[in-house]
């Protein structure tokens, strides 16, 4: 257990990252055959978590299909609601709690809303010693893990806004996601499907996919109704599938989902509202102008109050979009300076955004989105490389940086009133998944 000066369970899961020795449902990605083997995950202890994180100690790249030399130790880590960091201990199928010796090595999770979570391990489930990818739906109110072989493996990467989201989940209850081809020996190929999960019987998780069979999707957003919209590789077409069957080509890769469920398109300058008729029948309408660039992958989306924002996250893409606004039409955002960003988050009706200027230094801005006054919370080029950044309950800011009179990566805490102070340093601070329960 790990208590870090009385402030937010958060601040202590980058801390967690320079911790080697957490055991179980952790391991380090490796085919090595002395590794023990399991059945599968059946449980994740989440007993007194209000979050669930991926951490680790090193700053080894995920993903690749290659095991053999990936020698890095991730772990399944909670916050409870007192503030301290425990080893989220993990069971197999047998209600067996699995030991550090397993190779299971968890590789990502996202949120599917407050009733479950997705988790991928990477699994050693034989005598062979060979790792193969399996995906979880996770139960949040009792950790029963629910396993997804049957329904498809969930592709972890997002190609979507940078702050996704990867899934969602209709009125019924089916669950949608991006499924992602694996070979016969457990390795991804990386083509993807968009499938709807149905989720009546979670021990017995089964899928359609919804995607054309020739599309290999990229990233998708689906309404309530069970609309699907999403966008095509290879120089394929974006679609609409209708909830009442077949397929309406959508006119770009930029929509989204609106704040009351409704979907939007940008065309030609253009933000439009669509919608599907109980017939079937797709109507486009003009919402407001506005000139846009990139894709969704170029910006992050931010919903505060009633408003929608886009925030630019790539040079050249470094501007910010007012592209819902019931009171006003579409806009840029003039009065924020230029970033590139690479990190941001919101709570409440602030933004706070940290991203390099024209000078390449590093900046950290909180933004009130009411009316786009702002402040720097950091003297500029202090840090670079801004990893994370998280906005807490009371107002205070942990980020996760590159320190520039050292080169040693931090993490430190803004508290309400604007003082910096770190709270820890390292030649390594990582925090790879993050899910609030």
């Amino acid at each position: 257990m790990m208590r870090v000066l009385g402030r937010s369970g958060l601040i202590c899961l980058f801390v967690l990252a320079l911790l080697p020795g957490l055991v179980g449902c952790n391991g380090e990605l490796s085919s090595s055959a002395s590794k023990d083997y399991v059945s599968g995950i059946g449980k994740i202890d989440l007993s007194d978590a209000s979050a669930v994180a991926i951490v680790s100690g090193s700053s080894l790249a995920r993903g690749g299909s290659s095991r053999d030399d990936a020698t890095t130790t991730y772990s399944i880590a909670k916050v409870t609601a007192d503030g301290a960091v425990v080893e989220a201990t993990c069971y197999d199928s047998s209600g067996n709690a699995i030991s550090s010796s397993s190779g299971a090595s968890p590789q990502d999770l996202f949120r599917v809303d407050d009733e479950f979570f997705i988790v991928t391990f990477w699994l050693v489930t034989d005598s062979s010693g060979a790792s193969t990818k399996h995906g979880y739906l996770v139960r949040t109110f009792d950790g029963a893990a629910f396993s997804l072989d049957d329904a498809g493996m969930p592709q972890v990467t997002n190609m979507y806004f940078q702050n996704g989201p990867q899934t969602a989940r209709d009125s019924s209850g089916n669950i949608y996601y991006r499924k992602e081809t694996v070979a016969s020996g457990g390795i991804p190929q990386g083509d993807t499907a968009v499938i709807k999960v149905t989720t009546a019987d979670p021990s017995n998780l089964t899928a359609q996919q919804v995607s054309a069979k020739s599309d290999t999707v990229m990233y998708f957003a689906a309404d309530s109704s069970g609309d699907v919209l999403y966008s095509a590789s290879l120089g394929g077409s974006s679609r609409l599938l209708k909830r009442t069957g077949g397929f309406y080509n959508l006119p770009s890769d930029l929509f989204w989902i609106g704040l009351s469920g409704e979907m939007f398109v940008y065309d030609s300058e253009g933000i439009y509202r669509l919608s599907v008729s109980d017939d079937g029948d797709v109507s486009k309408t003009l919402y407001g102008s506005l000139y846009m660039h990139g894709s969704p992958k170029d910006y992050y989306m931010f919903r505060s109050g009633e408003k929608i924002l886009l925030v630019g996250s790539s040079s050249g893409t470094n501007q910010y979009l007012e592209i819902y606004n019931p009171s006003a039409s579409p806009a840029v955002i003039s009065a924020l300076p230029s970033l590139t960003v690479g990190a941001a988050t919101t709570r409440g009706d602030y933004l706070y955004i940290a991203g390099q200027d024209s000078s390449k230094a590093t900046r950290i801005l909180k933004v009130n989105a009411s009316d786009y006054s702002f402040s720097d919370l950091v003297d500029s080029g202090t840090y670079d490389g801004v990893y994370q950044l998280i906005a807490n309950d009371d107002g205070s800011i942990v980020f996760n940086a590159m320190r520039m009179s050292d080169g040693k990566d931090v993490v430190a805490l803004i508290s309400p009133t604007g003082s910096v102070a770190v709270v820890s340093e390292s030649d390594d601070l990582k925090i790879t998944s993050l899910v609030k329960l």
